[in-house]
């Protein structure tokens, strides 16, 4: 078998992977929520600034284990292993969030009942030095959890922008000065996002301006730190740029040599080599010629829907996917019965 049908089998495998997820997507009814979620940042009942969180006595208990406390261990144990991990970076406004926090999964296992009343003397014998500003961190984030807890409804009607806004407002109202070091993470995903929004719908720019923005607001938000940024979330960060409208408008207007320039001039810029941009060209080729035979088939797939029905219809529905897709026919078969058509959409060029 040639290398190019090999390739073309591997693509169309997990094309078929890619679907068979969308039809049990499909058939559950479900789908993303609008506004923050319970166990995402700025949604957790214990937020630690990074999207981690201790919502329940339940959830401590996963956790417990791994934060090194057992069942048997004292609270004098606790103390100290909340020193050794904190220790140095407990001036660290984010490292004391995260150390309540700790506090926080260790006393709910511990403790279930009254954990909130031993809280401020066990962080006066881990730190005895900052007991009470660690105490009235935990204040903060109690006020502001429940913040978004009365107007967590609210905050998932509102656009994304709206809605970054509205909680750096809240991070600010609750914890003051100190909001800018605990949500530091968060305020850096915040320029991005709102980089990936100017990008959204600017149908009067290039591709390559489009891209400045995007690479800017991660080079500003990371700083020195940006290019391991970068090359820890290549996928991701190429994904989000590439699935934006104004970017697949422009794909769309491109011939296809164009768009094939464009793709590999964004994943260059994302810090890929030569030999990767080789990889990804060839797969693109082959995304392609699987669209093209894809879209095919779906034209005349609905001139047999229109021009027949019944018995008749199902046979000529089956020769065609027998006769497009091989042995994948059943599969094709199972996702239209489900009600997914994997070549009935839109293509994101870049990602399929």
């Amino acid at each position: 078998m040639s290398d190019r049908s090999k390739n073309r089998k591997i693509v169309f495998a997990a094309v078929a992977v890619v679907a068979l997820v969308a039809v049990v997507f499909l058939r559950s009814g479900s789908g993303p929520s609008p506004g923050p979620k319970k166990g995402e940042d700025d949604a957790t009942q214990w937020v630690d600034g990074d999207g981690s969180g201790a919502s329940s006595p339940d959830s401590s208990r996963r956790q417990a284990r791994a934060l090194g406390i057992s069942d048997s261990r004292s609270d004098d144990e606790a103390a100290e292993y909340l020193r050794e991990q904190f220790g140095a970076t407990i001036d660290n406004k984010r490292s004391q969030i995260k150390a309540i926090e700790k506090l926080i999964n260790y006393l709910m296992k511990r403790y279930p009942d009254d954990w909130q009343s031993r809280l401020q003397a066990l962080l006066a014998k881990a730190f005895p030095g900052l007991a009470d500003q660690l105490y009235a961190q935990f204040q903060n984030m109690s006020s502001y959890n429940e913040w978004l807890k009365a107007h967590h409804d609210e905050l998932a009607k509102m656009d994304p922008a709206d809605r970054r806004e509205a909680l750096r407002d809240a991070r600010s109202r609750f914890f003051g000065a100190d909001a800018e070091e605990i949500f530091a993470e968060t305020l850096k995903q915040d320029q991005i996002a709102d980089a990936m929004a100017a990008i959204k719908d600017a149908h009067d720019t290039t591709v390559k301006e489009k891209l400045d923005t995007y690479m800017d607001a991660i080079n500003d938000a990371f700083g020195e730190e940006a290019p391991q940024f970068i090359e820890r979330r290549q996928t991701e960060l190429l994904g989000r740029f590439v699935e934006l409208p104004s970017v697949q408008d422009d794909l769309y207007a491109m011939s296809p040599e164009q768009r094939e320039n464009e793709l590999s001039n964004i994943r260059a810029a994302m810090g890929l080599d030569e030999q990767a941009l080789t990889r990804w060209r060839t797969l693109d080729a082959e995304r392609d010629a699987q669209w093209d035979t894809g879209e095919d088939y779906m034209r005349e797939r609905d001139q047999i829907v229109k021009s027949s029905q019944g018995d008749e219809q199902a046979r000529r529905l089956a020769e065609l996917r027998t006769k497009t897709f091989g042995e994948d026919a059943d599969t094709i078969r199972s996702e239209e019965d489900a009600g997914f058509f994997r070549f009935g959409h839109r293509r994101v060029y870049g990602k399929e």
